[in-house]
């Protein structure tokens, strides 16, 4: 059937035995020929073709429809286009519509954040700052659980979609596993949040300032969480404006919100909490009544073999996405303190160049969530084809658009550090950053935009792997012993070599001879395309 519905007729049978209603009824009375040709085009007989095709009959009589009187072939009716199916369509446009409400969102999170800081500083102080501050590695860890879960069970209804199968099980292990690491995330905070400061070296009036904003949040850490699982729904399902939308609005309430805690109502530290928790509160339960209203109340019955299958999925995609945001962090605080014995140059330098680092990849981590949406759907599908393509064209926008950018912030690495600074030190410190690692900031991009494909496919352990070894294994120690040896130079080079033995790493993956694209495992270990054939009824 179409896609605009209709039994449409097939060029060369059915329309080779019809003809217009006035010669099918010649030499039949008048006024049967008028109402017969008020009935309309004719319709398929009850009984087959002796050569196995329809044959149109009227009433009045059957004739054959001379050659050169057949009918023209109805229009085609096509319905309104689903951008959230990402299985049709020009697979790369499909791909940037993706990803651009994402780009959008990444950098209205970048400058809420500069507005949350700005707030905080403003009103709080030093003491505020340096108390959110201290919180924000332990708030990092906490939520690497939650980022786990909301890219697999996005991944997994991206497939699911592309299958065409149920997803009523999936939605219901998203929301257990949502509450059940909230909860663990409210014991962790109560419990551990003194030992973990006093660890950190926080002590004093900071430690109590900061144990204060942490168990504040950690009781409301499940409506943060809430909201990223409901746009994770949104993002596994090709919709990525609502996703947006659903984070912009929270961004802004929370920056009012911010203000009008801390400042007018002064709840001091536990006013910025709130503020967090009740913003996401409210964009979760707006994008809940969104769901529930599109897609109708889901059923009360719940299949709890179907449950814990996705349960299970969810934790084999899931773990290796929360290891690896556990690794940046970590690794980011090692890093930190190999840098600091750099000087405070070298420090500040540093601290400015990887927000230009964040800036500049936005787009291209958008392309990323845009290409691992698209991979899933059609892998669901079981097409290919269509994977292969995204990859190729996203591969070949990235390594175009990289080489541009890359230049672009190479020759004009001087004016951009002073745009950033005005310390002679420290705006050398940041030339000298960018003129030695953007050469090869296109093997970072596509590393990350490549690991989007593989995230899609549901290889998640790859980019797990790829970021313990080119973080963790070479550029940390490297950073190590070269700043030791040749000092700013050598702290860079070993960024340079971390991207090169990564983006290698990623590469080697993709290779053939690995998993065939399009071929996810279910959590029964058979293809979703194969599960959703045999799903289908006959």
């Amino acid at each position: 059937m179409p896609p605009g519905g209709g039994d449409r007729q097939r060029p060369g049978t059915d329309q080779q035995h019809a003809g217009p209603a006035g010669a099918a009824v010649r030499g039949t009375a008048p006024a049967v020929a008028r109402a017969v040709a008020r009935a309309g085009p004719p319709r398929p007989g009850p009984g087959p073709h002796p050569a196995g095709r329809r044959v149109l009959v009227t009433r009045a009589a059957r004739a054959p429809e001379p050659p050169d009187r057949a009918a023209p072939e109805p229009p085609e009716r096509t319905g309104p286009v689903d951008r959230t199916d990402l299985t049709r369509g020009p697979v790369l446009r499909r791909t940037l519509a993706y990803a651009l409400p994402v780009a959008v969102t990444n950098l209205l999170q970048q400058t809420y954040l500069l507005v949350d800081t700005a707030v905080v500083g403003h009103l709080l102080g030093r003491p505020g700052m340096a108390a959110v501050g201290v919180s924000q590695g332990l708030v990092y860890v906490l939520s690497a659980g939650s980022f786990g879960i909301g890219g697999a069970f996005a991944i997994r209804l991206g497939q699911l979609k592309g299958a065409g199968r149920d997803t009523r099980a999936t939605l219901r292990a998203l929301a257990l596993s949502t509450v059940a690491w909230a909860l663990v995330c409210l014991v962790l905070t109560l419990g551990l949040a003194g030992p973990a400061l006093a660890a950190m070296g926080a002590e004093g009036q900071l430690a109590d300032d900061a144990r204060r904003f942490l168990t504040t949040l950690g009781c409301g850490l499940v409506a943060v969480f809430a909201l990223g699982s409901v746009t994770a729904v949104h993002a596994g399902r090709g919709d990525s404006r609502t996703a947006m939308l659903l984070l912009a609005s929270s961004n802004v309430l929370n920056a009012a919100l911010v203000w009008l805690f801390v400042g007018p109502l002064g709840l001091g530290l536990e006013g910025a909490a709130l503020a967090t928790i009740a913003a996401s509160g409210l964009a979760a339960v707006v994008g809940l009544r969104g769901l529930t209203r599109t897609r109708g109340r889901p059923d009360a019955r719940a299949d709890v073999g179907g449950v814990r299958a996705e349960l299970r999925a969810g934790l084999s995609l899931g773990a290796p996405i929360t290891a690896q945001h556990l690794v940046i962090a970590l690794g980011a605080t090692l890093l930190l303190g190999i840098v600091t014995t750099s000087g405070t140059a070298v420090l500040a330098g540093v601290t400015v160049v990887v927000r230009l680092e964040t800036f500049a990849a936005l787009a291209f981590i958008a392309l990323a969530s845009g290409l691992s949406a698209t991979v899933a759907q059609n892998a669901g599908a079981g097409q290919p084809d269509r994977i292969r393509t995204a990859l190729t064209g996203c591969v070949r926008l990235t390594a175009g658009l990289g080489v541009v950018v890359s230049a672009v912030l190479v020759l004009c690495r001087d004016l951009v550090a002073t745009l950033f600074v005005a310390d002679p030190a420290v705006a050398e410190v940041i030339s000298r950053y960018v003129a030695i690692t953007y050469p090869f900031f296109t093997c970072y991009l596509l590393m990350v935009v490549v690991h989007g494909y593989l995230t899609g496919l549901g290889r998640t352990a790859v980019p797990l792997v790829c970021t313990v070894l080119s973080f963790a294994v070479v550029r940390l120690p490297l950073s190590a012993v070269w700043s030791d040896r040749y000092g700013l130079d050598g702290l860079i080079w070993a960024v340079v070599v971390g991207w090169v033995v990564g983006l290698a790493y990623t590469v080697l993956a993709v290779l053939p001879g690995g998993r065939r694209p399009g071929r996810p495992r279910g959590p029964d270990r058979r293809p979703l395309a194969v599960e959703a054939r045999e799903a289908t009824p006959a």
